[in-house]
């Protein structure tokens, strides 16, 4: 049986010594950089939001081109399937206007192999198809819509309370249903995450989607 560890900041402390998981040495963000254009180290040391109404400059910037994406994981762990969201996405949104949220939408995907790739359900349902959207509600399945209010040196509070944390959160319970890769994952979790600037070439805004960090909910060997 696959034994797994439920890492919440706030909770079970990582490095705790009477931990007998053996996973002690794992944070529960993704700290490995699995394939990007560049350094990429920027998204994977931890979320360092700076709230609401400001953007971080501890991120690592997508493009629209060729550096569109960016595939993360966790050193010798997977992500699996448990209660709730199983992973929650910081990019690096924040309102500039009463209720209008700056937005870069990114497309997360999973993968169980690391090769093979599965992408939550997503859809722009804003009232134009052909105009950008500064309204969360149009961007379903997406994240890069939630400010990051989770700052692991000065608001460490837990990444899976988004309320508290903020960014966006995802649960392996919807990703598509029948397909292969997706019951993979369910059934072993995964070992990758994939991030991609969604393309926005009808309605460009910014420089693209810029990655805070990932934070996975369940880890196992």
């Amino acid at each position: 049986m696959m034994s797994i560890f439920v890492i919440f900041l706030g909770g079970c402390d990582v490095g705790d010594p009477s931990s007998d998981t053996g996973l002690d040495e794992l944070f529960p963000w993704a700290d490995e950089v699995i394939a990007a254009e560049g350094d990429a180290s920027w998204a994977v040391n931890g979320a360092r939001g700076l709230g609401e109404y400001q953007g971080s400059t501890d991120v690592y910037s997508l493009d629209f081109d060729a550096n569109h994406t960016l595939i993360v994981g966790w050193s010798s762990a997977r992500l699996t399937d448990g209660p709730g969201i199983d992973l929650v996405v910081f990019e690096n949104p924040f309102e500039y206007a009463d209720g209008e949220i700056f937005i870069d939408p990114v497309v997360v995907g999973v993968s169980a192999d690391g090769v093979d790739f599965v992408d939550f359900p997503f859809a722009f349902e804003g009232p134009n198809p052909d105009e950008w959207s500064s309204d969360p509600r149009h961007w379903t399945g997406f994240a890069g819509k939630t400010p990051v209010l989770l700052n692991e040196d000065t608001n460490p509070t837990d990444p899976f309370e988004v309320d508290l944390s903020g960014g966006d959160g995802f649960d392996f319970a919807d990703l598509p249903s029948g397909d292969p890769v997706a019951d993979d994952v369910r059934e072993g979790g995964a070992v990758a995450v994939r991030l991609t600037a969604w393309s926005r070439l009808k309605h460009p805004v910014g420089n693209g989607a810029d990655i805070d960090a990932v934070y996975g909910r369940y880890l196992s060997r």
